[in-house]
């Protein structure tokens, strides 16, 4: 199974539903060929992280058709 290798890191807890999830993906993704190939794939959006400073520089990007603020905290 194309996850294994997230599986023996253990760097984040992964339980049986998310890699039976992940699998039926993967196999829509692949198709009857097989093969996962560019053209399987659509992009139609991003989570992109960072402090507001960060995130300045994306401002104005002819890229970004529209954003919104999730989740905001403080780390301490």
């Amino acid at each position: 199974m194309m996850f294994d290798s997230l599986k023996a890191t253990r760097l984040i807890p992964l339980t049986l539903s998310f890699f039976e999830e992940a699998n039926q993906v993967y196999q829509s993704l692949i198709g009857e060929n097989g093969t996962l190939d560019k053209s399987d794939v659509k992009i139609i959006g991003a989570v992109v992280t960072g402090t507001p400073k960060q995130l300045e520089s994306l401002q104005g990007q002819t890229y970004i058709k529209a954003s919104t603020f999730g989740v905001i905290s403080n780390r301490k």
